[in-house]
C-alpha cells in the first residue's frame, strides 16, 4: 500500500478523494450525514489561509485510491495541536488501508513539531459516551486516543411553528430587554466584525471541552474575512442573530449556515454569549430569532443539524425547547505524540 498527497488543484485526484471520504462518512449514517459536499471540499481546499496549513493523502492499493486522510495544524492559536481523520473505504476495512494513513499522518505531525494529535469519531446515539461497542472507537483507543469529550449530534426538523418561536422569545424577553438584538444574513456588517471575530475566538475556551486543552483561536478580522470569502466560493449564507449591550459591545451570537448546494440541510453553527451577559436567557432568544428569520426568508429549509458537547446543559436544554432530537454521538479523542 503506498500513502500519496492529494493536490487539491488536481481534479481528478481530489474527486476520488471527496469520493473516498464521503463514502467513508455516509455509512451507517442515512439521512444524517453530515459529510461536506465536493465543491465545498475543493473551494476549502484550495484556500490559502495564513491561520491554518492542511494536508490531504491518500492510501492507494494496486493503483487504486481505497483510503482518504486530512492534516490540519493551526499557525496563529494552539501550536502544540494537530488535527487529522482518516477514511478507509467501506468495501476495504479490515485491510489496514486506516492504520496506514494514521502512522501517517501522526508521523507527519511529530515532524512539524506538534506535541498532540485531535481527532473525531462518530457512532450510534444508542450506544454509551464512551462508545463502548463502536468498531471505528476501538480502532482509535487501540491506537492510543483517549476520549476528551463526548458530543451529541441533534436534528430540528422545520418548519416551528411561529407562536412556538414567539412563545420562546417572550418567555426570554424580561431578562434580557436590556440587550438589543439585530439579525443579518452574509457578511458580518465592518461595524461589528472586530466584535463578532473577537467573540467567536473564545468558543474553544467558553464552550465546554472536556479533558481537551485549547487556547482561543485568532480573532483577527483579516482571518475572519478570509474565511467569511471562503464561505462564499462554497456556495454558503450566513444567517445570524447578535446581541449588543448598553455600552453597544457585542456580547452574543448564533449562526446557522445555509447551503444553496443543499438548501434543504441548514447548520447550526457557533452559538455563544459573553459571560458578562450570562443569564439573562440571551442563547435562547438568540435562536430562536434567528430561527424565525430564516424560516421567514423561505429558503426551503427542511431540517438543522447541530452538535453539542453531552455535559453542555445549558444548551441541550435550549435546543430540546427548540424540538432538536439526538440522532448520533461523536467522541472528540486526542493522543500524546
Amino acid at each position: 500500500m503506498e500513502i500519496v498527497e492529494i493536490d487539491p488543484f488536481d481534479r481528478g485526484r481530489l474527486d476520488a478523494w471527496h469520493a473516498v471520504y464521503a463514502a467513508a462518512e455516509q455509512a451507517g449514517r442515512g439521512e444524517h450525514s453530515n459529510d461536506w459536499l465536493l465543491e465545498e471540499i475543493r473551494a476549502a481546499k484550495q484556500t490559502a489561509d495564513p491561520s491554518q496549513r492542511t494536508w490531504l493523502y491518500g492510501a492507494l492499493a494496486d493503483g487504486e485510491l481505497v483510503g482518504a486522510g486530512e492534516l490540519e495544524v493551526y499557525e496563529l492559536d494552539n501550536p502544540e495541536l494537530a488535527w487529522a481523520k482518516v477514511y478507509t473505504r467501506p468495501d476495504r476495512r479490515g485491510e489496514g488501508v486506516g492504520t496506514a494513513l494514521t502512522d501517517h499522518v501522526e508521523q507527519q505531525a511529530r515532524g512539524l513539531g506538534r506535541r498532540r494529535m485531535l481527532t473525531e469519531v462518530v457512532f450510534d446515539y444508542e450506544l454509551s459516551v464512551q462508545g463502548t461497542g463502536s468498531a471505528d472507537v476501538r480502532f482509535a483507543t487501540d491506537r492510543g486516543y483517549q476520549l476528551g469529550i463526548g458530543d451529541v449530534q441533534r436534528v430540528q426538523r422545520l418548519p416551528v411553528a411561529d407562536d412556538v418561536l414567539a412563545g420562546l422569545i417572550e418567555a426570554a424577553a424580561p431578562a434580557h430587554r436590556q440587550y438589543r438584538v439585530e439579525s443579518f444574513h452574509g457578511r458580518v456588517p465592518d461595524d461589528w466584525v472586530s466584535g463578532y471575530a473577537e467573540l467567536a475566538a473564545t468558543l474553544n475556551t467558553e464552550a465546554p471541552t472536556g479533558d481537551l486543552a485549547l487556547e482561543n483561536e485568532t480573532s483577527d478580522v483579516e482571518i475572519f474575512r478570509i474565511r467569511e470569502a471562503l464561505l462564499a466560493r462554497q456556495g454558503r449564507t450566513r444567517w445570524a442573530t447578535v446581541a449588543f449591550d448598553a455600552d453597544d459591545r457585542l456580547v452574543g451570537y448564533t449562526e446557522l449556515m445555509v447551503s444553496s448546494l443543499d438548501p434543504m440541510r441548514a447548520y447550526q453553527w457557533g452559538t455563544l454569549v459573553a459571560g458578562s451577559a450570562r443569564g439573562a436567557r440571551l442563547g435562547v432568544a438568540l435562536k430562536a430569532r434567528n430561527l424565525a428569520a430564516v424560516q421567514a426568508a423561505g429558503l426551503g429549509v427542511e431540517r438543522i443539524y447541530t452538535w453539542n458537547a453531552s455535559v453542555n446543559a445549558h444548551m441541550v436544554a435550549v435546543n430540546e425547547a427548540l424540538g432538536y432530537e439526538p440522532v448520533a454521538r461523536m467522541g472528540e479523542f486526542q493522543k500524546e505524540l
